[in-house]
């Protein structure tokens, strides 16, 4: 029998939109956790950059 945690690894490499969007949100709850306005729009504008890179990526 196969842990959660096993379970969740089959599932993300399995489905590459599935793993790229649980990635995407973990990459979102670091700008959540900022402390300041300065660092939330650095960050926020880091995770702009980093998505539409991603996005302009043939697959």
């Amino acid at each position: 029998m196969m842990s959660k945690k096993q379970q969740a690894n089959v599932m993300l490499y399995a489905l590459p939109d599935l793993c790229t969007a649980h990635f995407y949100k973990y990459d979102f709850f670091k700008i959540i956790a900022c402390k300041n306005r300065k660092s939330t729009k650095k960050a926020m504008s880091d995770y702009i950059v980093v998505s539409l890179s991603l996005l302009s990526v043939p697959k």
